[in-house]
């Protein structure tokens, strides 16, 4: 059984195998974001409180959020830096070293009230327009205005600084650098820093792998959701370790894709993440942009399956996971149809995610028992279907009849 989930009262560290994120007692963190990049621009103190209530009791442990936003990559709108619901902009004449302190005490007050929810922030410290496009954070002055966020927030145990905002490291590698030392230089290193990097070069492990600041690794697909298998795992093998975040897929009903994002596609983003070796952020249409119908993201299909998962995660020691798709006796098929499994370090449990209705040979040796117990769990419904007791070193498993996807739970008897 897992160890319980700590509130957000702690700050949190890389544990020792560089893979996975825990408190300072040594409890192991759950990585299950969502993304609200708008929060402190477009939404009410009191929408704000609807909001990460509900997230907090569907089961995320964290909201990425950028209190200096412009709408988006290909959205932007032209007041820059976008006012708050109060009207207030975060820096006086654009100038990021004269902030407007109005500002700042709403993104004060959201990230106290995630801490009594119990949720970290996964806060940016501006969009990346802010460095790449209207130059308001320069070489000049990002190391000041990092440190001026460091020490701001030092003391706020809840947070994890995201440089970058969907844009590219080459394009101000030293900005962004300059921006995560003086964030380090602010809190004294009280706060992990990752990057949120541009799809086109979808991962920070491209160029800040190796720079000591960085505590993780993310990665971005946006619509080539079928790759988050592949660029997961390309993270995960990467030395020394760092844990791996999918930080931005494809955003569930989103109208900008070829193809429509339905909760399949988002059960399959999800599931691809944890068993590639890495987390996952989940992403709403309608909430990152505020449409006039994002409370109803709040209780989308798309996120009640993601309730399924964490609950399931919850009863397991994932913290053991390991990428295992030798179980496989032949080689998934790369895209839609990718199959993948995991397996704990000490084999006593293992998960399998059929991304499709199909059958599979699966190699059971990797377990530590010639027996094991087979269960199918529905990823839509959290419905079980007990396979019963399989013994030998190889095992066929089909999906239950009606299933448009389905996880096989193999554990060692």
């Amino acid at each position: 059984m897992s160890q319980p989930s700590p509130g957000a009262g702690l700050p949190l560290r890389i544990q020792d195998s560089g893979r996975y994120f825990e408190t300072p007692d040594g409890t192991p963190w759950f990585w299950l974001a969502d993304t609200s990049w708008s929060m402190c621009t477009d939404y009410t103190p009191e929408e704000t409180r609807t909001y990460l209530m509900k997230r907090a009791q569907t089961g995320f442990s964290l909201v990425q959020i950028s209190p200096i936003f412009d709408g988006g990559t290909m959205t932007e709108r032209g007041d820059n830096p976008n006012r708050n619901t109060e009207g207030f902009q975060p820096w006086i004449d654009h100038d990021p070293l004269r902030p407007v302190e109005e500002f700042w005490q709403n993104v004060d007050a959201t990230v106290h009230l995630a801490r009594e929810l119990g949720l970290y922030v996964g806060l940016l410290p501006a969009w990346g327009s802010y460095v790449v496009n209207t130059k308001m954070i320069t070489r000049s002055n990002a190391r000041a205005y990092g440190r001026w966020l460091g020490r701001r927030y030092r003391n706020e145990p809840n947070i994890i600084w995201i440089v970058g905002g969907d844009r590219k490291l080459v394009d101000e590698r030293e900005t962004w650098c300059e921006i995560a030392r003086g964030l380090a230089e602010g809190d004294g290193g009280a706060h992990l820093i990752t990057f949120h990097p541009g799809c086109e070069e979808h991962s920070t492990s491209f160029g800040f792998h190796q720079e000591p600041w960085l505590a993780m690794n993310m990665v971005q697909t946006w619509k080539d959701y079928i790759n988050i298998p592949g660029y997961v795992a390309e993270g995960y093998q990467l030395m020394p370790p760092k844990p791996v975040i999918l930080a931005e897929g494809a955003y569930e009903d989103g109208p900008e894709y070829s193809q429509p994002i339905t909760p399949l596609v988002i059960r399959k983003q999800a599931w691809w993440s944890y068993l590639s070796g890495g987390f996952h952020t989940y992403g709403h249409g309608d909430m990152w942009k505020k449409n006039p119908t994002w409370e109803k993201s709040l209780t989308s299909e798309g996120t009640r399956n993601i309730r399924v998962l964490r609950d399931l995660f919850d009863s397991l020691d994932w913290w053991n996971l390991v990428p295992a798709q030798e179980i496989f006796v032949r080689e998934q098929v790369k895209g839609a149809a990718f199959n993948s499994a995991a397996r704990s370090k000490q084999g006593n449990w293992a998960l399998i995610y059929l991304a499709g209705a199909t059958t599979v040979e699966l190699r059971l040796d990797g377990l530590r028992s010639a027996k094991v117990s087979a269960t199918w769990l529905h990823p839509a419904n959290g419905g079980r279907i007990s396979s019963g007791d399989v013994s030998g070193k190889l095992a066929s498993f089909t999906t239950p009849d009606g299933w448009e996807d389905a996880v096989l739970a193999l554990r060692a008897k």
